[in-house]
């Protein structure tokens, strides 16, 4: 997967990321990871991390990942078997780091 631009921070509060293939250069060919993209062929993923305050002590960390493309049955399989499961995996391992780090510095 390519890196994804940081696109808008407001400190302390939200960090959104957004990539999408249609608005970059698109030659012949491009490819995201493995899969080869021809003219026509888009993914767009934004990823959101919000930070929500609950009281003076506890703050909720809100994590959202959408990814769009276009109708191809490649690209669908592709998303479908292979970015969604492996994108649970590192976010949920991701989301569990963070909280023990978070949790470590309280005490």
């Amino acid at each position: 997967m390519p890196a994804i631009p940081v696109v808008a921070v407001e400190p302390e509060r939200v960090i959104v990321l957004h990539s999408d293939t249609r608005a970059g250069p698109f030659g012949a060919e491009s490819s995201v990871g493995a899969m080869k993209l021809k003219p026509g062929d888009y993914m767009a993923t934004t990823w959101v991390f919000f930070l929500e305050r609950v009281d003076a002590h506890t703050t909720r960390l809100i994590e959202r990942f959408r990814l769009d493309w276009n109708p191809k049955l490649v690209i669908t399989l592709a998303n479908r078997c292979l970015l969604e499961p492996s994108s649970f995996i590192t976010e949920r391992k991701m989301l569990l780091g963070i909280k023990q780090r978070v949790e470590r510095g309280r005490s």
